[in-house]
């Protein structure tokens, strides 16, 4: 869900941008960034929560079932 927002939002400023410049080009410079960090930190949490879902998880419920091994 994150990660479709931060994208929407990176599209969406692109849209406006390209119709209106603001008067001071580095707002532009710091929306970008901000955009581009957000999809970075949102499919890096995205990424995290698959690994620990289907790796990490798993792996700890089978040592717990054969405790012995």
């Amino acid at each position: 869900m994150l990660q479709g927002i931060a994208f929407a939002f990176v599209v969406d400023m692109t849209l406006i941008f390209s119709i209106w410049e603001p008067p001071n080009l580095m707002v532009v410079f710091y929306v970008n960034l901000f955009g581009f960090a957000a999809i970075a930190l949102t499919t890096g949490y995205l990424t995290w929560k698959m690994l620990k879902h289907n790796v990490i998880i798993p792996l700890q419920l089978t040592r717990k079932e054969h405790p012995d091994e």
